[in-house]
């Protein structure tokens, strides 16, 4: 974390060590908390983790490097300031040791060995003595630039620093989920979070707070095309042309089956209809005849059995 005091814009970047296995939220909260500048707690009642720098002072986890050196043994008088961008692609750690000793840009050598701390591999020599102009910018390895203010430095003095390429190796902040760029919707889609969605400044574009630097936003942009393992090697952007793919050759493949069965029960209907449909018209008409000759019968009925009556009224 990058705590930057907005007065004399000078950025100090602090890490805390975190193991998942043993560390609790509050003891990653108690660390934090302990940064100059930073406040760091937790809502008992809701779980809300808050963040908030002090007044005066700002923070960010864009991994910028320190103005200043992480630590330093120099018995000389000059200071050395720290700057450029990291480009490496690891976080490491340097050690710039003096193997001369002199005045900066004075008239004789002074050279400087950069080593990583932890192999001891020899990175870079660079020469702060004759040639050199004091406050000048002198390229390191890896996008870093160094300057050393008019002084002397002794052969043995030295001082560290530590380009950040990933500033949450633990993982912290989308477990927390700080600094998301989506959230969840009722619906259970995704949209952009409205901290970024009302404050846009919020998002990080730059790693080294310069006016101008897109260097964060660039980086951002390369993991569109950056291979991701649980993709199978499918990078953002294909993975997304093969699922959008996927969802439309399997709606087709729906809309067939349910042109297939509309049409299967409009078959259906017929072949029902064919066997055991009734006609209204039809049926009227059918009832009209039975009608008819139902009456026919009754007058017929009716006919004998007057006639039966005079034939027994004329035997009496």
């Amino acid at each position: 974390m990058t705590i930057t005091d907005q007065l004399t814009l000078q950025r100090t970047t602090h890490r805390i060590s975190i193991d998942p296995a043993v560390d609790t939220l509050n003891d990653v909260l108690t660390r934090l908390d302990a940064i100059p500048g930073l406040q760091a707690s937790r809502d008992a009642a809701t779980g809300l983790v808050t963040l908030r720098a002090n007044t005066g002072h700002q923070f960010d986890f864009a991994g910028r490097l320190d103005q200043q050196p992480a630590s330093s043994s120099i018995t000389g008088t000059a200071a050395p300031t720290v700057g450029g961008q990291y480009t490496g692609t690891s976080n490491t750690n340097w050690t710039i040791t003096a193997i001369d000793s002199g005045t900066i840009g004075g008239a004789t050598p002074l050279r400087l060995e950069v080593r990583d701390t932890v192999t001891g591999n020899l990175l870079d020599t660079i020469d702060v003595g004759a040639g050199y102009t004091a406050g000048q910018l002198v390229a390191l390895p890896e996008g870093v630039r160094l300057q050393l203010a008019t002084g002397t430095l002794n052969s043995g003095d030295s001082w560290t620093i530590a380009p950040v390429a990933n500033p949450d190796t633990a993982r912290l902040l989308p477990a927390l989920g700080i600094g998301g760029f989506f959230a969840d919707t009722a619906d259970g889609g995704v949209r952009v979070a409205d901290g970024i969605r009302v404050q846009p400044a919020r998002l990080a574009l730059s790693r080294t707070g310069l006016a101008g630097d897109q260097s964060n936003l660039a980086r951002l942009l390369q993991l569109r095309d950056e291979p991701i393992g649980s993709f199978g090697g499918a990078s953002f952007e294909e993975h997304l042309a093969s699922l959008i793919g996927m969802v439309g050759s399997e709606v087709r493949a729906a809309t067939i089956e349910q042109e297939h069965l509309d049409n299967l029960q409009v078959h259906l209907s017929e072949q029902r209809a064919a066997v055991s449909g009734v006609d209204v018209n039809e049926e009227m008409l059918r009832l009209l005849q039975f009608q008819q000759a139902f009456q026919s019968a009754a007058r017929f009925v009716s006919s004998v059995n007057e006639s039966m009556e005079e034939l027994f009224a004329m035997i009496r």
